[in-house]
């Protein structure tokens, strides 16, 4: 019996989307919640820290950038901006963020919620 991974291959193809795009950046995460992609914080191109919140709405095709101000954050207070965290969509609606690194490099601490 072949217990080999198959794999199919896909093709790009450019979208065509409205709306507000998010700023270039990497060490970001991305997570499906619903009916939207919502993307949090990272490193933008001139090196900044972010701790904003893109939210693209696949049913309707566009985005729109946020910055959140009601996280509920285990440890209070609104999370430090950071790049190469760890987040997950639980009870549908709802996202944990945790871990990263600061400006500095320093270790981020705390697990942060948003709904």
């Amino acid at each position: 019996e072949d217990k080999s991974f198959k794999c199919q291959i896909f093709e790009m193809v450019k979208n065509i989307a409205h709306g507000v795009a998010p700023q270039a950046r990497h060490g970001h995460s991305m997570n499906s919640v619903n009916n939207f992609l919502v993307i949090i914080g990272g490193v933008n191109d001139r090196g900044e820290y972010l701790n904003d919140v893109f939210l693209y709405n696949l049913s309707k095709m566009n985005g729109t950038h946020q910055i959140i101000k009601d996280y509920t954050f285990v440890q209070g207070g609104l999370p430090k901006p950071r790049y190469n965290h760890a987040s997950t969509t639980f009870l549908d609606n709802q996202i944990l963020i945790f871990g990263g690194r600061t400006a500095g490099r320093a270790p981020c601490d705390g697990l942060g919620s948003h709904r």
